[in-house]
């Protein structure tokens, strides 16, 4: 990871994007933008700083993989 705080709400406009691994950074939360990526298969967000999950991460389609490990969600 980059130990990036936040993603940039313009990877939304990935359309195309599949894979998405932001891992071992210091997220809390997720831009609402990423709710447009109707492709992605893979949301990689092992050790980050998670509290709570959107619930549009469930509406994402073609989602099946989703790694929330070593976060702090209740």
């Amino acid at each position: 990871g980059q130990r990036l705080r936040a993603l940039p709400p313009c990877v939304g406009a990935c359309g195309a994007l599949r894979v998405l691994d932001a891992s071992e950074n210091l997220l809390s939360d997720l831009p609402e933008a990423l709710c447009r990526l109707r492709r992605l298969q893979e949301l990689l967000l092992a050790c980050n700083e998670l509290r709570s999950l959107a619930a549009w991460v469930g509406a994402l389609p073609q989602l099946h993989v989703l790694n929330l490990q070593h976060n702090r969600l209740r």
